[in-house]
Order: structure tokens, then sequence, then C-alpha cells
């Protein structure tokens, strides 16, 4: 499942992208003005505005994730929201300031190693060469010493592939004539010429390779820096607007956990998707109990509501520790230490529990994380009998857009009226596909258009995990509609696997996942 700030991660991203770039050629600039390190780094993060960009573009993806966990605009946010946001009895400027001190730190290290290398090759090279009109001739037994040097130089890994076989020839070049002179013999006019050539090639090599240790110290250490906050304080929004959206809402008893698409290891939120640890079912937690999102950095997990119907006859109770032992013993002696480490899971078969180990772990809940508190009942769908009428999400127009470009709501509801007509011609239908219709309208897999109403859409999705499938008839509000109406779902159905598959064959598909 796609995280629900993927897009608005995706901006932030590209946004930081272009934001590094800039910062490297500040700082090349300043380490050509004879700066040292820390102040080509200090001035170029100042002239760029790096600390003011950081602060304002992290609090716009934690405004934005709280409006989509919410299920609002986000000018219903509070304004001040993001300034007093606490994560981790942390203030957002703390969390800032450190991030910002760490990426400093691994720019000037980066290009501290990158210089000491650049200034070693250099200082052999000139020996070499110098020893022409200073009186410090170097004769030939001390030649393959320097030789030796630059060649472990020119193999470094992180040598570009062109500077490194320039340099290599260059030094085999050198040993040649080297051995042509004779023991005892003094270097002459050729070999001056050659070693020139050698100061040359390395000026060239070291120019291109602190162009890579800039790349590699913005792009890949210090972005990362900035994306992991991103990720985690976005995660951390969205899940406090969840709350705040269904922590009052009687007919959402449980949370489901989500794990994210891009999940990138086994860790402890592989056990809280896949094990019953609350006898409500996998990956099902009472709403008091659910963990706080996120468990770690880079978390991108999410929940859906989980509706009394769909679990009605079981009660919830404790079984956690019996259950997630359970799960665990099921798994590889790899998956265990990397949820516990590897001390960890000899411990925990040595009997200990699995909560004293596994990584991320924590007694905080949801309940107790929450900051957000905001009036979620607001009418949003500009009917006058708002309790006929139930908001389902705002519609991402991009997916619809091949029915019609004149799609004139930014909402999707659906009506009791029509809540009783699903009721009535599919018996048992709602319950199974209730809790999946806002995922269905937001990321559907295939959208067609109706044969009988042009404005009309017909929308497909399959949840393997949940193995569920549905199809939805969604009328989009166009200009020429009446106004105050907004994008209606006229009915749904629960559709069998079969028949999911006739329905696409017989469709004339026009919109479908992943493809433009």
């Amino acid at each position: 499942m796609e995280s629900p700030i993927a897009k608005i991660l995706t901006l932030f991203f590209g946004s930081c992208r272009k934001k590094g770039e800039e910062y490297q050629k500040e700082i090349k600039k300043n380490l050509q003005k004879g700066m040292t390190e820390a102040q080509a780094v200090d001035a170029a993060k100042k002239a760029v505005g790096l600390d003011t960009w950081l602060r304002e573009n992290v609090r716009n993806v934690i405004m934005q994730s709280a409006a989509i966990g919410c299920e609002v605009s986000e000018k219903d946010i509070p304004k001040d929201y993001a300034v007093h946001w606490d994560s981790d009895d942390m203030k957002l400027s703390e969390r800032l300031h450190g991030a910002s001190l760490e990426m400093r730190r691994a720019i000037v290290k980066t290009i501290k190693e990158t210089q000491k290398k650049s200034l070693a090759a250099m200082d052999t090279a000139r020996a070499l060469y110098d020893g022409y009109g200073y009186g410090h001739v170097t004769n030939v037994q001390q030649i393959p010493k320097y030789l030796a040097k630059l060649v472990s130089f020119a193999r470094q890994p992180d040598m570009d592939i062109s500077d490194r076989r320039t340099l290599l020839s260059l030094t085999r070049k050198i040993q040649r004539q080297v051995d042509q002179l004779g023991k005892g013999g003094a270097p002459n006019q050729a070999l001056k010429t050659s070693y020139k050539g050698v100061l040359k090639a390395l000026d060239k090599a070291n120019d291109h390779m602190l162009n890579k240790a800039l790349k590699v110290a913005v792009e890949e250490k210090s972005r990362y820096v900035a994306e992991r906050i991103a990720r985690t304080e976005g995660a951390r929004a969205w899940a406090d607007g969840f709350y705040a959206r269904y922590a009052n809402d009687d007919e959402v008893v449980a949370f489901k956990w989500r794990l994210a698409s891009r999940h990138p290891m086994e860790d402890i939120c592989d056990m809280y998707a896949k094990a019953d640890l609350w006898g409500l079912g996998p990956g099902i937690f009472p709403k008091d109990k659910c963990p706080a999102l996120p468990l770690h950095p880079h978390c991108l997990c999410n929940l859906r509501p989980v509706y009394a119907a769909e679990i009605e006859g079981r009660a919830p109770h404790d079984q956690t520790d019996q259950a997630g032992r359970e799960w665990l013993m099921k798994q590889s002696q790899y998956r265990r230490q990397k949820i516990m480490g590897i001390e960890g899971a000899k411990a925990f078969q040595n009997g200990g529990s699995w909560k004293d180990f596994a990584r991320g772990y924590s007694e905080k809940t949801l309940t107790n994380s929450s900051a957000l508190s905001i009036n979620t009942s607001k009418n949003i769908t500009g009917i006058d009998n708002v309790r006929a009428v139930n908001c389902i999400c705002k519609i991402p127009k991009e997916h619809y857009s091949f029915i019609t470009q004149d799609i004139d709501s930014d909402y999707v509801i659906i009506t009791n009226e029509r809540i009783q007509h699903i009721q009535k011609q599919h018996p048992g239908d709602l319950e199974k596909i209730k809790s999946f219709l806002k995922d269905t309208v937001l990321d559907p897999d295939f959208v067609s258009k109706s044969k009988t109403d042009e404005n009309t859409a017909l929308v497909f999705k399959e949840f393997y995990q949940e193995d569920v499938r549905l199809k939805l008839v969604l009328r989009l509000h166009t200009g020429n509609d009446k106004k105050g109406y907004q994008n209606s779902i006229i009915t749904g159905q629960y559709v069998g696997k079969k028949r999911y598959k006739r329905y696409l064959n017989n469709s004339d598909v026009i919109y479908s996942k992943g493809k433009k």
C-alpha cells in the first residue's frame, strides 16, 4: 500500500535535490576562493538560505500530512500546529537545528578527507617535478617510491575512471623512462615533461574528485538527513490527523496496520501488520491500543479504520506477549535478528519477552501522542442535509480527467440513500467494502467510462493482502450539473476474482495505475 503522503514527499525530495545542487556550487566557489572547508560550508549555507528552506519545507510537509490524515483542507489545520510541533519531547526547531549541524559535519568531514588525499598526491608529484631548478634533484632510486604512491592514489574507488586511466598510463611511462636511464642515472628532460603531465592530470582528477565528494556529501549524506526528517515528521503528522479524524467516530472501533509498499526491511512493523496481537485479526489493534506512528526513522506505515461490523462477535483481549512470540517463532532466524538484533534474538529464544528486545517497540499509543484537535465534522459537502451525506475524500482529478476535464467538485461523497441501495442490491457487500472506499477512489487500479453516462466512471481496485476487490460507480460533478453537489458514489460492490477479471476484460479501460 502506497503511503498516503507519498506525493507530498516526492515534491519535497525534488525541491531538496534542487537546493542541494545550488548548495554544492556555492561550496565549491568558496573553496576556490581559498576558504577552509568549514568556512566554505558555513558561507554557502547562509548564501543559499538552507536553514530557512529546511524549516519552511518541513513545516509544509507536516501541515499537508496532517490535513491528509484528517481528511480536511490544509487551511483547516491550525496555523501554529507545526510551530508547536512536539515529537519525542523535542520541538521542531530543535530537531531541525540538530539536523543542520549533522549535515554540516558530514559535508565538512567528506571535503576534508578528499582534500587530504588530493594534497598528498600533489605533494608526491611536486616532489618529483620540483627536483629541477631548486637543488633537490630526485635520484632514480627514490622514484619507484613516489610512483607507488601515485598508483595507489589513482586506484582509489572514488577516482574518475578516465582520470585513473590517464594517471596509471603516465606512471607506467615514467617507469619505462626510468628503466632506460640505468642504475644511478639522473632524471632527464623527458622525465621532467612526464612529471609535468602527471601534475596536470592530478589537477584535473582532484577537481573531479572534489565534485564527486560534494555530490556525495550534499546529495547522499546531507539530503538523507533532510529526507529522513521529512518522512518521519510527515508520517507522525499524518497519524496525528488520522487519529483526530476517527477518535470520536463510534462506528470505528479499531485500526488496521498497513505496511508501506516500499518497506525497506524486516522490522517490528512486519509483526504489527501480520500478527494477531489483540484477537481481532492480523494487524488489527483496538483504537486506544494502536502503537504510535512512526515506529522508526523513515517509517511510512499507515492505518485504515476498522468498523464495528467488520469484527462483529470478536472482543479485544491482550494476547500481545503470546501471539507475538508465536509469530516470531514462525519466522527465520535471520528475520528474528532483523527485528530484535542478534543478542536479542538469542535472549528471546531462551524465554525472554520480545517486547524487551524488538527495535522500535514502545508503550506509546496514538491516544497519548496526538497533538491535533480540530472539528472533523465540518460540512464540506455543500449540501444542507449533512447527516444524509458521508464525505469519502478529496478527489484526485488526475485519475479521472480521462473521463472529463470538467470536474467541478473537490470531494467525493456517498449519501445514506446510496448506502441503503448497496445494502439492498448487494446484501453483505457494504461491510466488506466500506473501509476500502477511500483508498479505491484515491488510488484506483483501473478506471473506465460508463457506456450509459459520459460523466460516470467505473472504478476498480484489488487489495491483495485483504483479498478484497471492489467495483465502484462514480458520478463526476461537472460545470453543467446543479451547483452545490459533489462527485458521488452511485453504487459499489464486492467482486470475486473471476468476475473481477471479466469486468476488466469487458470494460474500455482508459486509466491504468502505473501507466500514463
